[in-house]
């Protein structure tokens, strides 16, 4: 590798995973490609990243075949203790407080479809709120919403990204394969006195984003705050472990005085073993699912969730080689839609089979409500992370 890292400036890249043996890698819209999963970490400061880039061919997926958040269906639910949230509403709720009082101009830079900046326009109704998307069919229906916003990519080569008081960038720059020149461009667009709120999924909470084939980057928090310094950028706070917008950290920060491309590197001393940790924990987890699996028969099944848990098992387990009659999920907008070629419907399809046994491929956090609302109706429910 050539490339430098973005957060600590060195060109020291290590192997950390390489799925040769299947020829599929997962997208974070669900889609299946045709090309194996190669990540490599730093060896000095411990960020992990793909191994090849794939440079305006990226930008052109994006733009013509991405399809989260730009379908005009109904968006992701978080089933909460209160009851179910939508995810813009979540985030939202979870920004509020970095957002400032009263800005004069609002941007969203990859606002997708719109949900949150739909909320961003109710919450400053006086502001000028404007988002910018590369994914056309997104861009459109936003502007069918009414919403202000332009399909723009960002970085060196870009136009000029809209100037405003607030910068608002929820789960892109993992996505983008320069960060320090999306970063920079941020920076110019930020007025004096302004601030951006970008939020990551971080590696810190115990995700599996390392198995996103279009997850460029996978940072820390710390390499979060090392990436903005290097762009120009003063980190003033940071925040992770939100208990509904789970696996994300933000950072909010200011335009710096005046570049500085030597961030302190002290706080990632410990981030590649934490790839390593991460890495080993959902290669296990996929162990211990082929080892259920061939241990229940190779019978029918029906499969509770339809979700990245339910694709990232699909994809890299053998889940994918049984035969699975029906997809069943809570979520509204997946009903009536197919998710990997397999059908998804509502919980009354439990309720008229009660005698097909359910794979739950729903996150861990949810196993004890789901055993305790399907348990009554379903008689063989299989819980996929089993007990040690």
């Amino acid at each position: 590798m050539t490339r430098s890292c973005p957060a600590c400036a060195t060109a020291d890249w290590r192997p950390l995973l390489d799925r040769q043996a299947g020829t599929e890698s997962l997208t974070t819209d669900l889609r299946r490609l045709r090309r194996p999963l190669r990540k490599i970490v730093c060896g000095r400061c411990g960020l992990a990243s793909n191994e090849t880039l794939h440079g305006a061919a990226a930008v052109s997926d994006y733009e013509q075949h991405y399809t989260l958040n730009t379908t005009g269906g109904e968006e992701h639910i978080y089933f909460t203790a209160a009851g179910p949230v939508p995810r813009s509403q979540a985030i939202l709720d979870w920004l509020r407080p970095h957002l400032g009082e009263a800005p004069v101009s609002v941007l969203e830079v990859g606002c997708g479809q719109g949900n949150l900046l739909a909320r961003l326009s109710d919450l400053f109704p006086h502001a000028r709120v404007r988002g910018t998307e590369v994914s056309r069919p997104a861009v459109a229906l936003a502007c069918e919403r009414g919403l202000n916003v332009i399909r723009q990519a960002v970085g060196p080569g870009c136009p000029p990204v809209p100037e405003a008081d607030l910068i608002v960038c929820f789960g892109v720059l993992e996505h983008v394969e320069d960060p320090i020149g999306f970063l920079v461009a941020l920076r110019s667009a930020c007025h004096r006195g302004g601030r951006a709120v970008i939020v990551v999924p971080v590696q810190e909470e115990d995700g599996y984003d390392l198995f996103f084939e279009d997850h460029v980057w996978h940072f820390t928090a710390d390499h979060l705050a090392a990436v903005a310094h290097r762009a120009g950028w003063s980190p003033v706070a940071s925040e992770r472990g939100h208990p509904v917008v789970q696996g994300f950290g933000l950072i909010v920060c200011e335009p710096a005085p005046a570049m500085d491309s030597a961030p302190n590197l002290d706080p990632l001393a410990n981030a590649a073993h934490l790839q390593v940790a991460n890495r080993d924990v959902w290669l296990a987890r996929f162990t211990q699912v082929n080892r259920l699996l061939a241990k229940i028969g190779d019978g029918s099944l029906a499969v509770f969730g339809a979700g990245e848990v339910f694709s990232l098992l699909h994809t890299y387990t053998d889940l994918a080689h049984r035969p699975i009659l029906q997809l069943i999920d809570d979520a509204a907008g997946r009903q009536g839609r197919d998710v990997q070629g397999i059908p998804v419907a509502g919980r009354d399809w439990l309720a008229r089979h009660p005698e097909v046994p359910v794979f739950v491929a729903v996150h861990p956090r949810y196993h004890d409500q789901v055993r305790q609302t399907l348990g009554p109706i379903v008689r063989h429910l299989v819980f996929w992370l089993q007990p040690q």
